[in-house]
Parts: C-alpha cells; sequence; structure tokens
C-alpha cells in the first residue's frame, strides 16, 4: 500500500487515497520516515520486524484514533499472531538479525514478519515496558549517535533483547491453547473471537 523512501520521502498507491485505509497507511509510512531520520542512516542495527512492529502499532492506534471502522488490516494481523508458535517466531529473529550485512540488506520482511513484530510490539509494551512504542523511537536516536542496538535496548527496556525475545517465544507457548490470553492486555484484546471458532493457535514447537 506504501512504502517509506529514506528519511524524506514516501510513496502511496493512487488507489488507496481513494479507501478507507489512507490515514493509517500514512501514519505508517511517517513512523519509519521518522525512524530513519532519528538512527541517521544506521538504522540497519535495528531488526526489520522491530521497525515494522512499531509502525504497525503507531498505524492501528491512529486508526482507532479516526474512528475508522474497517478492522481488515488488524484482523490480518491478528490472524498472523493466532498462527503463531516458537519455531516461528526464532526463525524470524535469526532471519533479520540487527546489524544486517549488506549483501542481505535488500531482504524484505513479509506480512507475517511485520505482524509478527508488532505483536512482539505490543509483548514489549504490556509485560516489559509500558512505554514501548516510545522508547522504541528513543532507541532509534540512540542507535543514531553510535550506540550498539543491544545496548540501546537495554537502556530502553532494562532487559537484554536476547531475554526479551527468550520470553517472547516463551509467551508464544504458554498461549498456544488460550487465544485470549495471547492477545490480553494488547491492542488487539477482544479480537480473537471475531476471527472465527474463538480464534486458531499455532501448535508446533
Amino acid at each position: 500500500l506504501g512504502v517509506a523512501l529514506g528519511p524524506d520521502r514516501m510513496t502511496v498507491r493512487r488507489s488507496l487515497l481513494d479507501g478507507v485505509w489512507p490515514a493509517p497507511t500514512l501514519a505508517h509510512e511517517m513512523c519509519h520516515l521518522i525512524q530513519a531520520r532519528l538512527a541517521r542512516g544506521r538504522g540497519r542495527e535495528v531488526p526489520r520486524y522491530l521497525q515494522e512492529g512499531q509502525a504497525h502499532a503507531v498505524g492501528e492506534r491512529f486508526r482507532r484514533s479516526t474512528g475508522n471502522q474497517d478492522q481488515r488490516w488488524a484482523r490480518s494481523v491478528v490472524r498472523v499472531i493466532l498462527e503463531a508458535t516458537p519455531a516461528r517466531v526464532r526463525e524470524l529473529f535469526a532471519r533479520f538479525p540487527p546489524r544486517l550485512r549488506v549483501r542481505e540488506r535488500g531482504r524484505a520482511p513479509t506480512f507475517s514478519d511485520e505482524a509478527l513484530g508488532a505483536f512482539l510490539v505490543e509483548y514489549l509494551r504490556t509485560r516489559v515496558q509500558p512505554d514501548a512504542i516510545a522508547a522504541l523511537g528513543r532507541l532509534n536516536a540512540r542507535v543514531g549517535e553510535g550506540r550498539r542496538f543491544e545496548d540501546a535496548f537495554a537502556s530502553e527496556f532494562r532487559c537484554s533483547f536476547e531475554e526479551a525475545t527468550a520470553r517472547f517465544a516463551k509467551h508464544v507457548a504458554d498461549t498456544a491453547s488460550n487465544p485470549a490470553r495471547r492477545l490480553d492486555g494488547t491492542i488487539y484484546e477482544g479480537m480473537a473471537g471475531a476471527m472465527g471458532g474463538g480464534g486458531r493457535l499455532g501448535q508446533g514447537a
């Protein structure tokens, strides 16, 4: 629907402007522009799914703030969240590490990767740092000042990134049979029932 091109420019499909999604999409892409400006060319330090997760958090909150009732995008995110398994999230963490090497920078996250990033951001907000969305902005600024991602993360979240992601994977495992609990406290809370059959959760290891 749209894409941010560095710190100063974004592009969106013309057809988007005639639909119900323009404002949330623009908010999402504006978040990426701000991330790029804060990181000052060092954005590759930050895992892609974490940047996308913050942008999803901003876009979804903006959608709700404007009274936009179209939940298709949010439901697509919830579907991925409910199907997530610990193995899937560990694969994501391995595929998009901090400091992505030059030859891998063109590797684009899929929608599923982005949705899991959104889930991780909500997990951080509800169980680690209530100010997580703003903290990720400060993290980008610290990276832009020359800090390593892991050090910037620890400064903002008071735990290591490795510990946070391990706890997140455990949460995915612990909620494998409980859709409501998986979404508890997140911006998607209460949406599991709207997915049909109470939500379908991944059962993998």
